[in-house]
């Protein structure tokens, strides 16, 4: 899959490759105000979901903090790797 930007819109492109090189038709993956930030602005994790940062709302009034305490722990258990 090939994943490309258009201003505040995501799209991917499913891709063939045998036996020769095919683009698809492109289908929008995502929107949203996500940040372009130079040098990092997305990654794509080996399962195929697109890393993105999306932009907050500086003006909104925070009520929660949410502390994980081990959170590699909790990290493997909501997300085990695959080997």
């Amino acid at each position: 899959e090939i994943f490309y930007r258009e201003k505040n819109r995501w799209y991917v492109v499913p891709v063939e490759t045998t036996p020769v090189f095919r683009a698809l038709a492109p289908k929008l993956f995502v929107e949203g105000p996500y940040l372009d930030v130079p040098g990092v602005p997305h990654d794509v994790g080996a399962d195929g979901r697109l890393l993105l940062l999306k932009a907050v709302d500086v003006h909104r009034t925070r009520t929660q903090l949410n502390v994980v305490i081990n959170w590699f722990e909790e990290l493997n258990r909501i997300a085990p790797r695959s080997e």
